[in-house]
């Protein structure tokens, strides 16, 4: 992932690429930042009295290759499509595998409320340390109920890992687990201890 990053990084500001145009040497450079070099190129007297005349010359800074000041400056390169999608798609993607915010409880009282540490699949409720003691105690019926990670929208409809096409509608207390109809009448649970999940629900802490 690093050696992405340098590839995906300006040599003049060293960030990533924006609106990266192609130089002669077929290096790229942001256009803000070809733009400077440009610049500072112009502004350059000639190292000889004798080039006066000549075309001022501008330094890539990846390569040191020499090339002629554009007529049109800056405006006259082509833009690097391609390295911009790349750089585009390289944002997304850190974007989406940036850290989840938190998951409130949302039997909390308090305001804002605190941050949940578990999410119940079966209640389709988040509990902070507190209310998960005191609202969903690991005893009784809700000891059979499934508690993940916190989750900000905990799926309303599970299906089977076992057999996908169907949906979960039972849990199966031998293995501790949510299953489906055809896992208790074909599968591996068909001896074991199950209830369905409708009835877990309404269970309340005693």
């Amino acid at each position: 992932m690093e050696s992405l990053v340098e590839e995906l990084t300006c040599p003049v500001c060293l960030e990533l690429y924006e609106q990266p145009v192609l130089l002669p040497c077929a290096h790229s450079l942001c256009k803000r930042c070809a733009g400077e070099v440009f610049a500072e190129a112009a502004r350059k007297p000639p190292p000889q009295p004798a080039e006066q005349g000549a075309a001022k010359q501008v330094q890539c800074p990846s390569c040191r290759h020499k090339f002629q000041l554009p007529e049109l400056g800056v405006e006259g390169l082509r833009r690097n499509t391609t390295l911009q999608n790349i750089v585009d798609r390289y944002r997304e993607a850190k974007n989406n595998t940036a850290a989840p915010k938190a998951v409130p409880c949302q039997m909390c009282d308090l305001e804002p409320p605190a941050e949940a540490v578990k999410t119940c699949l079966v209640c389709d409720n988040s509990y902070c340390e507190t209310c998960l003691t005191t609202f969903h105690p690991m005893k009784g019926g809700l000891a059979r109920h499934t508690l993940t990670e916190p989750s900000a929208a905990a799926p309303k409809v599970l299906m089977c890992t076992e057999h996908v096409q169907e949906k979960v509608n039972m849990y199966c207390a031998t293995d501790q687990s949510l299953v489906c109809s055809l896992c208790k009448l074909v599968g591996k649970h068909k001896d074991h201890e199950v209830a369905a999940v409708s009835l877990l629900v309404d269970v309340s802490p005693a």
